[in-house]
């Protein structure tokens, strides 16, 4: 039942797709793993998709629910509102988020909707930024990388620079790596981005995450 409703939310138009998708995003994070697979299933319908305006309304309309439902990341099942929300931006199907719609990567259609989730959201769960810095070194996130730099390092300020689970530092290094790696000239003509880039970089070095400090060398010969 949830994939024929996946499957039929990606057929419609947001306003008809809506009285599919609501009642299964209501259910709410006790209900995660119906969600879940329901989000799975939608992201999994866009390849055989060719209406993409739709696709990119119900996304938007589906993210303004989530980031406004506050009971999706409050009570015993916090941590699995947290992880619908990712998954409901694409963290983790990037692979079916590399096209485009009308001449813009499908990722900049609902940027904003990724600005006010990392605001709002990065600094409270480690596995928000795990999670996102996996998704910008990815082709489908390139789009949204050097802004996505200037998030995590705006979440990272002051004590929100400090982490317990060991792969919030690998993630972090490894998209450092990737930025310097890949994007190294249009960093040269973002300051903002370039000084996120350095932040970073000097917070790996300050809390000791192996490989750091050559990184931060290299990103010293840049800037």
């Amino acid at each position: 039942m949830l994939e024929r409703l996946a499957i039929e939310t990606a057929r419609l138009p947001a306003k008809e797709a809506a009285e599919l998708w609501h009642p299964v995003l209501s259910l709410g994070s006790d209900w995660h793993y119906a969600i879940g697979h329901f989000l799975m299933c939608w992201f999994g319908a866009l390849s055989k998709t060719p209406d993409k305006a739709a696709f990119v309304e119900n996304w938007k309309a589906m993210l303004d629910y989530a980031l406004a439902a506050g009971d999706w990341t409050t009570g015993r099942h916090w941590y699995y509102g947290e992880q619908l929300i990712r998954r409901l931006l694409g963290l983790g199907s990037d692979h079916v988020l590399t096209g485009m719609f009308n001449g813009q990567p499908l990722v900049l259609r609902v940027e904003a909707h990724y600005e006010q989730w990392a605001k709002n959201h990065l600094q409270h769960e480690e596995d928000n930024i795990a999670g996102l810095c996996g998704f910008l070194e990815s082709e489908a996130g390139r789009p949204l990388r050097l802004e996505g730099l200037r998030w995590i390092a705006a979440a990272l300020q002051g004590e929100n620079g400090r982490w317990h689970r060991e792969r919030v530092g690998s993630a972090l290094l490894t998209f450092l790596d990737t930025c310097l790696s890949q994007d190294a000239e249009k960093l040269t003509t973002n300051a903002n981005a370039r000084q996120a880039l350095v932040d970073l970089a000097a917070l790996l070095v300050a809390r000791q995450v192996p490989n750091a400090l050559p990184l931060h060398g290299r990103i010293q010969k840049l800037c």
